[in-house]
This record gives C-alpha cells, structure tokens and sequence, in this order.
C-alpha cells in the first residue's frame, strides 16, 4: 500500500474482505496508518475508500486504497466505463489482496471467489490460514497469474505466535449472586494456571493428542502442541516405551534443547515428538493406544463428564450456566472473552439474561444499609459543596470591581482545588456499580465511552444492548446494526468492553484480540474451518502469550470431532455461468474488444483446473460455451456478431440470481408481464395484480422446498389449519406455460450439445462409468450403446448404458434427466444450465415454501417460525435476498428505459430494505427528508421522476476523514415533465445493444415497459413497507 501511494497518484490497490467487520477493520487500519496530499486538488481524490452494498465512504473511483467486499469489486471489474480508456480505473489496478481466500471453498459466494483470481488483471496477494490443500491451491492459482505474465510464490508460516490450550467447561451448582469479587491480575496465562481460584475448577484441560479420533499421520502432524503438552506427550512416550518400539535418547529434553531455548526449537521438538509417535501409530497401535489413553486420564476425565451432564437438573439453555461461565473467566483472569454461537437470536437472549443477572444482583445490593450509608455520605458531601460553591460565588461577586484582584484569583484557585480533591466529585450514583459489571473502567474515560455511546442515539438499538454496553457486554451479529457493530468492535479493542457474544462474523480474520474463545452450544455450522477460524481471535500477536479455547454445552464426542476434524480441501466451483458469458460480452462489446477484455475471457476461459481436475477438460468446457452462446442468441440476447440485446442488462444484472434471472428475462421478453401489467394504473386492479405478480416471482427467486408436504399429520395440523399460507400456490397457467416452453427450448439445446460433443470425441469410447459412485465397472466392451447387449433396448447414442438398462433413451423430459443420465465423458454441470425447474411437474411433486408469499400478504414474522418453518434468525437475510431481487430488477428496468452508459457501474448503489434501514439508523430523525421509505401513493411521482430524468442521478462525493462517518450525498428531483416523453419505443431504438424484441409490439416498448416499471415499483414499496415495519 505504501508503495502504491507513493509511486503515483493515479495506481490503485483492492483490499477483498468477506465480511464487513474486516472491511470496517481495515480501512480503521489504513485511515490510521497512511495520509496524502494530492498535487492537484480534484473533486472526489482519496487515500481510500469503502463500498459495501449498504456502506459507502469516498468514491471508489477516486481512491488508491479501495477496501470492499467481491460482489463490488466483481461488478467495477466487469463494468465496461471502468476499461475504456488505457487510464481507466481497472487498468490502473496494481494489486488485489483477497484476505480470507478460502471463501472460494463456500458454497454460495465460492464462484465470485473463483471468478475474481481468475479475473484479476494484476498480480495478486491471497491470505489465508485455513486452507486444506495449500500445494494443490498454489498449483492452480500459480498457473492462472502465470498465463497473465505473473509469478507466484507461497509463503507458509508452520505455527502460531501464541499456543492456544483447550478446555471443557462445566458449571457449578449456581449459588445467589453476590457481586464480582476482586482479583489479581496475575500474569500466569492459562486458565488452570490458578488452581487456587475457584473458578478454575470448572474449567477441564484437554490434551490434543488425547482428543485425536481420526488415527492416522495427516491428523497427528495437523495437531499443534504448546510446549507443556510436548512436556507430558514425552513422559508418556518414555514410559510406555519398550525394546521393540523404543524411545530415542536423542528426544530426551535434557540431550534435544541447547542452553538457550527458542520458540523454534520447541517446535522442532514438536515435530520430532509427533513424527516418532505417527510411527508407533503404523506399527504399533497398542502402545499408541497406551500413551492416548494415559494422557486422556491426565486432562480429563470423560466418564464423570458424561455423568456430570447427564444429572444436571437444570437445562443448558437456562441463562445461569452462562453467567456463571462469564464469572468463572473473569475469576480466573480469561477476559476478554468471545463466546461464539451461531443462533443469531440465542446470542442477543445470551448477552440480555447476563445483563439481567447483574442488574437484578445490584438493586438487591442497592436496598442493602452498606449502600444506603454510602449514599447518606454522597447527600452530605454534595449539600457541602453546594454550600461551598454559593460561598465562592457571593465572594465573586462581592469583590468585582475592586482592587484586589490577586485575592480573588488565590481564593478561586482554593475553592476549585477543595472541590476537585474529594473523590465524591468522580462518584456517579446511577452508573453501574464496577461489582455489577464486567467493563474495565480503566481502559476508556467516561467522557470517550459517553461519545461512543452517544453516536447510537437514533440508530434504534434495543436499550438493553445500550444498558449491555455500560456494562461491558457486547453482542455481534450480522442483523444488528451497522453502527452499533463499530462501536461493539472499537470498545472491544480498547479493553472497555469484556465479554462478546457473537455469531461467525467474527471468526474471519478481523482483529478482535482476546485471552478466550469460547464455543458455546453445539451446532451445524461449527465446522473444523470454523473452529480454526474462530479459535484463532485467541491469544493474537502482542497481546497475549497463550489463548484460551473452552467448548461449553457441547458433548465431549462432538468436541473430539472438531478439534481432530481436518480441514477441507479447496475443489473449487464451475466458474464460467452463462450470465458471466453474457457479461463478458457486455465488457468486450462496451470496450471495443480490448485488450483488457480479452484477457478476461481467456483467463475465465481456460483455467478451470480447480474445479474440473485437468487441462483434458477444456474442449469439454469449450463445448459447453458455445451451446451457452447458442442459448443466448436463441433467446435474443446477444446479436450474431456477439453484440448484448434487448434485456441483456437485466440478465447481466441480475447475475447472483444466476438460473432464476433467465426465466425472468422470458417471462419478460414473451410479454407476459407486460401483458399483467396492462391495468396496473385503475386502482380497482392493483391488489389482485402485485398478487400475482409476487406469486410469480416467489416462483422464480428465493426458492426453499417444501419436503413435508407428503406428512398428513403436519398438513392436517399446520398447513390446511394455519392462517398462513404455507405450501406456495401454482403458477399462473400463463406463467406455467411460458416457463415449460423455455424449459424445453433450454433441454433441446443442451441435448444438442451431448449429441454433438458425443459424435465429435466419444465415438467409440467405452462408457462403463458407475453414474453414482463414479466407479469403473470391469468389462471390455467398447460400445456404449445397449443395444449391443439386450437386443430389446432401444439404441442409445448420449444415455449412459446403466440408464439404459433400465429402459431410458435418448429422449429426456427435463435437464435435470439428461443431467443425471447422460453418458461420461460429457461435462454438464445442471446449475450451469439455464433453467430452473417448475413445480410440481419438474420437482418430483415437491412444492416451494411459500415463506416471501406469506410475509407480502400477512407482514407476520412470527408466521414465519411457527408455520413456514424458517428460522427466525434466517428471516432477515432471506427476506433481505428477496428485497435486493426487487431493487436490482426496478434499477435495470429504469436503465433499460434510459440507457446509461454509467448503468453497470451504478448497480453498487442498489440496495435492498435492510440496507436501506441500516443507512435511515443512525441520523438525526430531522435529517429525514427524501431518503425515507415511500408508500404506495409515492410511487407514481417517484417513477414519473426516474423514467423523465433521461439520466442517471448523480452524487457529489465529499472525501471524509473517518471510517465512522456516514456519507453525505445530494439529490436533485424534477417530476414536472411528463413521464411517456422520453420513453423509448420500437422505432427509436437504434443502439445497437437495444434492438427490438420479436414478439413485442411498439406499445410494449413504451408504454407496457412503463406498466411494467410501475407495477413492480409499487410491489417493492408494499414488500419494503411491511419489511421496515417488522424490522425497524
């Protein structure tokens, strides 16, 4: 970074971060660390910058240090108006840091991971301590830069600064609470260090070797010791050693170490240690067996665990267990603690019964005589001192005017030094009382704690999470606020606040040190990587020489499994989507076929390896590219000169929706929509209209399976007894038919692509691949057609001939047949197609969750959790998902209406109504003006706005001087001309990217492109409305 600021003004750097914490993190990093003064004073210059969707400071395109999340950097590299021009801001790029590149192993977000290496048109710097198979992941990424002209290098490091030590913890019988208690802060580090502490007792060591499951090398070399589990991992080496497996001389402590001990050597040591024990492990399993079991009994024992959490009378869910673990660490000196659970809604419920623990404790202390004689002192001192400062001031006032000036300012300076000596003076009768808090007084003043606290006024947190804080509890979720997350982080880092309680969003490389991590309740998302992740907060560099782990409420099995869980391996996903195919066109067609563009699609092109195992796999993939080209200009997409048409931006726009954006874009283009829509304006229509069109849509995005649909007890129950509406409704038969008929044009293609890649490369080719197990059946038959085998079988060219068998052949009804039942050798990745089955007739009978219906006609959250089975905690992000859906569908539209070259780049700015609470938290409710939630009656004003404006409005940037500040931005509004004089219609529309669709009359073009604006403005405005009023 430095580097790049010096060099010039103009080269920029990336910084990718998955989260938002570790974007906030950075950029407070960066803000503290580099400072500049451009020669030339243009508007918008930064040093840097953050874009998240619902978090802008500075112009992205106006800094050198862009920190931002890859959705946003994957849309501004793929955006032509950034690659025009050779100064253009994607060629100016110099380096990309992608913190955390194991993301690309995620599921949902993996491939815009994939994409962007793959994209990146500089040297990259990829971070990362969780990686399972580095030398394979360095292999691939070594040949994608190397096609770019970049070398590559790994860097390991083998060990921690800081060794972390495990624990169990089990609460004791919970007594009333008397108060914190005072402690020494002792500098031994671990938990069971002081044994004298009572708390300590609680907390049960457990030794890695003792908790190992899987028994083989890779797991032993993967498990790291702190110097004193070597210590023990030796004594029990050395005595259950024998004359067939000794042990060497040559690892006894005394002979190995020289006088003065390094960290190195220790871990020397270590590896010694282990790597003699992975041989006893091969070759002599008994006295393995021996020296694990004598160090289990040393750490823990497990059966009296297990009896321990058998009779335990009250419930792991009761709150108590959870203060008493917050006291037992702070009696035992491991605070700053993060405890970890991934139920959003049981970490607020977490933080609120502790904060109701401690106040419950002090108004009990509060009616007790100590304290009402303590109080009975502070009545007397503050009368004095009333009386004392009218004393001074009658002293003033008598001698104004008079000659003895330096009397009066002795006796000033005497009465201000009397007033400031009493330790009353610092006493605040209605803070917290410090036995009834777990913050650090002395890390923060009251003044700086008071200003922090004070920038939450009206970001509508909870007043018991602002109570939590005087307190020095914090929760730390992805659904709180924005704002209060940065003061929970800030307050945290400067020591104020103790004990957080959070969700995974910590767990990602963001800098929240802390003695303890504590994973506290057993769940699915507790996976090795999240447990290496996670476990890594402890014990960071500079703070601490050891780190705490302590597992609570989990069963000691499961937290043997974790910790001897190995990593997972990086696979990869199928980079190359037919809506990243279409916005390559987009970027090859917006830049004239640029050098910059071109790169991009050879890099995407032709590096699939960490996915597809192989270069034998590119013709394969070549293949599939040009069916998906075919697909793109049958549905009139791309021109035959590969030229974007018609709603080619929609698609391109809708990208995350992947699959779900082409049917989208059919419905669209066959004028079903437009066709809906026709009444959206006579009022009496409206409400049965948005209906149907929110079914439709439910139909197409955000989709959850319904799987209980077959259980009659639930549907007697729930679904046909509930007000809610439950199992989501048919389509349309209008929508129906037109998403079947889309559906067989996509199969009919991509069986054309089987046959014909068939033909070309696997005439002749055995086909005895076991479709499920990928096994290979023993056989010398070369043919794959079964015909040759069972003459009654039809004659087969793309099935695969154990499909065959069962009488299927070359006629598929749905993709996902000729997905599963197509010959080997053929690559078809079902989620690269572009369909998206239709219930029930493609679904197996399976209905979709009708969960987005439901919320649009009843606005009843709790329905959600009792009927529809969501989890509340997922509510937010799934009703989010849907609300994002519907911005980005309005904001294409209007650019399809006012072509803007600008469009691609102002896709950042689209929110959802989640993001647009998060910006309306935090401002002073007078500040509300233009920027607040518009009602249905809104809507025609706000549109008749957008599509007369003829342009894109803009925003003047104000280069702020903190990561904290909130962007100011202007906007102009002029809704006085008529809202059809500049709508394009068939006959004007003479862009080459904006042809007219076949099948769509001029009317459609102008005025039902209207409708359709309208109709689906409107239903963002009911959908938001009713989303804003569950979740302000």
């Amino acid at each position: 970074m430095k580097k790049v600021l010096e060099d010039n003004d103009d080269d920029i750097i990336v910084y990718v971060a998955p989260t938002k914490a570790l974007v906030n993190q950075i950029a407070a990093e960066v803000q503290a660390q580099f400072s500049k003064s451009y020669h030339q004073n243009r508007d918008g210059r930064s040093v840097w910058a953050i874009h998240t969707r619902d978090h802008r400071i500075n112009n992205p395109a106006g800094c050198q240090i862009l920190i931002t999340v890859p959705h946003i950097l994957q849309i501004m590299l793929l955006a032509p108006s950034n690659a025009k021009a050779p100064n253009s801001w994607s060629r100016r790029v110099k380096r990309i840091i992608f913190d955390e590149v194991h993301c690309i192993g995620q599921f949902e977000d993996g491939i815009i991971w994939e994409q962007l290496l793959l994209l990146a048109p500089c040297p990259i710097i990829a971070l990362s301590a969780t990686i399972g198979n580095p030398l394979e992941f360095k292999a691939w990424l070594e040949t994608t830069q190397k096609v770019k002209g970049f070398n590559l290098e790994m860097i390991t490091h083998g060990s921690r600064y800081a060794d972390l030590r495990k624990f169990i913890y089990e609460p004791p019988e919970f007594k009333d609470f008397q108060g914190l208690k005072p402690y020494r802060r002792l500098p031994f580090p671990g938990l069971d260090s002081g044994h004298s502490n009572e708390g300590s007792r609680q907390f049960t060591f457990l030794h890695p070797i003792g908790s190992l499951i899987r028994k083989d090398p890779v797991a032993l070399k993967d498990t790291s010791l702190e110097p004193r589990d070597c210590l023990s991992l030796w004594r029990c080496m050395r005595k259950q050693s024998n004359e067939a497996s000794p042990m060497p001389d040559a690892l006894d402590p005394d002979k190995f170490f020289p006088p003065m001990i390094k960290k190195s050597d220790v871990v020397e040591w270590e590896n010694a240690l282990k790597q003699q024990l992975g041989e006893w492990m091969l070759h002599s399993k008994d006295q393995f067996d021996a020296v694990q079991q004598e160090i289990l009994e040393l750490s823990i024992d497990l059966d009296e665990l297990i009896r321990n959490r058998a009779n335990r009378d009250e419930p792991p869910k009761l709150v108590k267990p959870y203060f008493s673990l917050a006291v037992d660490l702070r009696s035992s000196r491991g605070l700053p603690a993060i405890i970890f659970n991934f139920d959003r809604l049981r970490c607020e419920s977490i933080v609120i019964n502790i904060l109701n623990m401690l106040k419950s404790g002090e108004s009990r202390y509060r009616e007790e005589p100590k304290w009402k004689a303590k109080m009975a002192e502070f009545e007397k001192w503050k009368k004095a001192n009333e009386k004392m400062q009218a004393k001074a001031a009658k002293r003033m006032s008598k001698n104004q005017g008079t000659d003895d000036e330096s009397l009066n300012k002795f006796d000033m300076a005497r009465d201000k030094a009397d007033q400031e000596d009493s330790a009353w003076r610092r006493f605040y009768p209605d803070a917290p009382i410090a036995e009834f808090s777990f913050a650090d007084e002395t890390k923060l003043s009251k003044e700086e704690l008071e200003e922090r606290i004070e920038s939450l006024k009206y970001c509508q947190v909870k007043p018991e999470f602002i109570d939590a804080l005087y307190r020095g509890l914090g929760v730390h979720h992805a659904g709180m606020n924005r704002r209060y997350r940065q003061v929970v982080e800030i307050l945290f880092r400067r020591g104020y606040l103790t004990i957080v309680v959070a969700t995974g969003t910590l767990a990602l490389g963001i800098n929240m040190p802390c003695k303890t991590v504590v994973f506290s309740g057993d769940s699915v998302f507790l996976t090795a990587l999240q447990y290496r992740q996670a476990s890594g907060r402890a014990g960071r560099r500079g703070f601490d020489a050891l780190g705490n782990v302590v597992f609570h409420d989990i069963p000691p099995q499961r937290v043997f499994e974790i910790m001897s869980s190995r990593l997972p391996s990086l696979r990869g996903q199928f980079p190359t989507s037919v809506t990243l195919i279409l916005r390559l066109f987009n970027l090859l067609h917006g830049t004239n076929n640029s050098d910059y563009a071109c790169n991009a699609v050879k890099s995407l092109l032709s590096q699939n390896r960490l996915y597809l195992g192989g270069p034998e796999t590119k013709l394969a993939v070549e293949h599939h590219l040009r069916f998906s080209i075919d697909y793109l200009r049958r549905q009139n997409l791309l021109s035959k000169d590969g030229v974007p048409l018609n709603y080619s931006r929609i698609v391109g726009h809708l990208y995350y929706t992947e699959n779900a954006a082409f049917a989208f874009h059919y419905l669209l283009n066959q004028g079903y929509f437009h066709t809906l829509c026709v009444d959206v304006m006579h009022e009496e229509r409206q409400g049965e209209i948005l209906l149907e069109l929110m079914l439709v849509l439910c139909h197409i995005f955000c989709r959850i399976p319904c799987t209980r649909h077959k259980d009659q007890t639930w549907l007697a129950k729930v679904a046909h007894s509930s007000p809610s509406v439950i199992l989501l409704p048919n389509l349309p038969p209008g929508a129906a038919s037109v998403l079947q008929q889309h559906n067989k044009e996509t199969l009919q293609i991509f069986q054309n692509y089987v046959k014909a890649y068939a033909a070309q490369h696997l005439d002749g080719v055995s086909d005895n691949q076991l479709p499920f197990t990928k096994q290979h059946a023993v056989g010398t038959r070369k043919a794959c057609d079964m015909w040759g085998v069972l003459p009654t079988l039809p004659s087969t060219t793309i099935v695969s001939p154990f499909a065959a068998l069962s009488g299927f052949n070359d006629d598929f009804k749905t993709i996902g047949d000729l997905c599963r039942m197509a010959r080997s050798g053929v690559f078809l990745e079902e989620s690269a197609i572009p369909y998206i089955p239709i219930a029930p007739d493609e679904t197996n009978g399976v209905p979709w969750n009708a969960y987005i219906y439901d919320f649009f006609k009843h606005g009843d959250l709790k329905a959600l959790s009792r009927d529809n089975e969501i989890r509340s905690g997922d509510a937010w992000f799934r009703l989010k998902d849907f609300s994002l859906v519907l911005s980005t569908i309005i904001a294409s539209i209007e650019t399809f209406i006012n072509p803007n070259e600008d469009a691609d780049i102002a896709m950042m700015d689209v929110q959802d109504a989640g993001d647009m609470i998060e910006e309306s938290r935090g401002v002073d409710p007078g500040e509300h003006t233009e920027n607040e939630y518009a009602g249905e009656g809104s809507t025609k004003a706000k549109v008749n706005d957008t599509v007369a404006s003829g342009k894109a409005k803009g925003k003047k940037k104000v280069v702020l001087d903190s990561w904290e500040d909130e962007e100011i931005s202007d906007s102009d509004a002029d809704d006085e001309n008529d809202p059809y004089a500049q709508l394009p219609s068939g006959s004007k529309q003479d862009s080459k990217d904006s042809s007219p669709q076949p099948g769509c009359a001029e009317e459609k073009q102008g005025e039902g492109m209207f409708k359709v604006y309208m109709a689906f403005s409107m239903l963002r405005d009911v959908f938001d409305t009713k989303f804003q009023k569950v979740w302000a």
